[in-house]
């Protein structure tokens, strides 16, 4: 496939063709009226002149023309002169037409052509001593052509600035695009961290903190062997809650989460809650039924699954007085279903109590298993009324599910 010239190469291209074809027709018109043979002063006097015009073209090109008006005004002087002394001149018309085009009001600019214009005809009818058509039409013809191509040449210039300013645009959006996402991928991480912190080692805490508030009334109250098993199971609680937080570092670090087997993980839940509350003194029992063929889930399905019982079960440790939590997990052809079910006091399930964590910062668990399960394409629901228990109910598709 050839090259394809872009608009900015053929601007740069059109910005070099000026300056040439004015030092070629100047130069035309110097050898030219050397080979008249005209007198020495005659030919001193054209030389000073051309050797000014060209300086002072170049240097209103060095100034990058910071007043083009004065300096065209210049230049059109000094051709103006060279036009009188010499017709061989008439040609260097052309590069000014296109700059007057350029540095002028296209009002102005269109009058400035056409007294230029003029004057090339003049100087030929003059030279000629007659008027001819040829005369006429030459410079006429050249100047319409002039003013097409320079309304052309401005034409893309200012497609070119468009095409750049909305380059430019472009690459500012991309850059605030950039920072957004960055911006929200920290925010996803922080809640994804907060979710992992609220349902592992948050939790856990809690218990700790439950256990040892009955450890301590039991040594006030010189109960010395409940006091010790619930020193044993405060140290098996924050054992576990040290592993946890070892995984959650490991995970950190690698990028991914531990895939465990979700009915192992399930049992030692129930039996961590068990043993919580018997420390206690509180009658707990939880149960695990597996109904159906289980299958491999993928490690983000599995890790909802749990996090979302560990959460429910330390609802019901906490606030249910239950003495009876059941976690049902179905296996169908297409989803996967968790219930966990207490026959605790319940509460009053309204979107406020449900969904929205309360200012000491507990109240989070219920908020993120939902987040967690519907980013999955699940579903959550909690069942509960005062003197009723709570169901928690949650649906996972299985499309896609990766082993563990």
């Amino acid at each position: 496939m050839p090259p394809v010239l872009t608009g900015e190469q053929v601007l740069r291209g059109l910005r070099w063709a000026l300056p040439t074809s004015v030092v070629a027709l100047l130069l035309i018109g110097i050898a030219r009226t050397v080979a008249s043979q005209p007198s020495a002063s005659h030919l001193a006097v054209v030389m000073t002149v051309a050797l000014l015009f060209i300086g002072v073209y170049a240097l209103g090109l060095r100034l990058e023309r910071r007043r083009p008006a004065v300096w065209l005004a210049a230049v059109t002087a000094l051709w103006a002169v060279l036009l009188v002394l010499e017709l061989t001149f008439t040609w260097l018309a052309f590069p000014l037409f296109f700059l007057h085009m350029h540095l002028l009001r296209i009002r102005h600019a269109l009058l400035s052509v056409a007294v230029l214009t003029g004057a090339v005809v003049l100087a030929q009818w003059f030279s000629l001593g007659r008027a001819e058509l040829p005369a006429l039409l030459g410079p006429v013809l050249g100047a319409g052509f002039a003013v097409v191509v320079a309304l052309a040449y401005q034409g893309l210039y200012a497609e070119n600035r468009a095409q750049q300013a909305a380059l430019e645009e472009l690459r500012k959006t991309r850059e605030q695009l950039s920072v957004s996402q960055r911006r929200a991928g920290a925010l996803a991480e922080r809640e994804h961290m907060a979710r992992d912190i609220h349902d592992t080692l948050a939790q856990g805490f809690s218990s700790v903190v439950l256990l040892a508030r009955s450890a301590t009334a039991s040594l006030t109250s010189a109960d010395y062997r409940t006091s010790a098993k619930q020193i044993d199971v405060i140290r098996s609680t924050a054992s576990e809650n040290l592993e946890e937080a070892r995984r959650f570092v490991r995970a950190l670090q690698s990028g991914r989460e531990d895939g465990q087997p979700l009915a192992d993980s399930l049992r030692r839940a129930c039996h961590m809650v068990e043993t919580d509350a018997a420390a206690r003194g509180e009658a707990l029992r939880c149960r695990l039924v597996i109904s159906g063929s289980p299958v491999s889930l993928a490690v983000p399905h599995g890790v909802a699954l749990l996090r979302t019982a560990q959460a429910s079960l330390s609802n019901v440790v906490q606030h249910a007085e239950a003495t009876t939590a059941v976690i049902t997990v179905s296996y169908t052809e297409d989803q996967v279903m968790l219930d966990i079910v207490d026959d605790g006091i319940g509460f009053d399930r309204t979107a406020e109590s449900v969904a929205s964590p309360r200012a000491d910062g507990t109240g989070f668990g219920l908020r993120s298993a939902r987040e967690r399960l519907e980013a999955l394409g699940g579903e959550f629901h909690v069942e509960s009324a005062h003197g009723e228990g709570t169901a928690v109910s949650i649906r996972l598709p299985l499309n896609g599910n990766a082993g563990e």
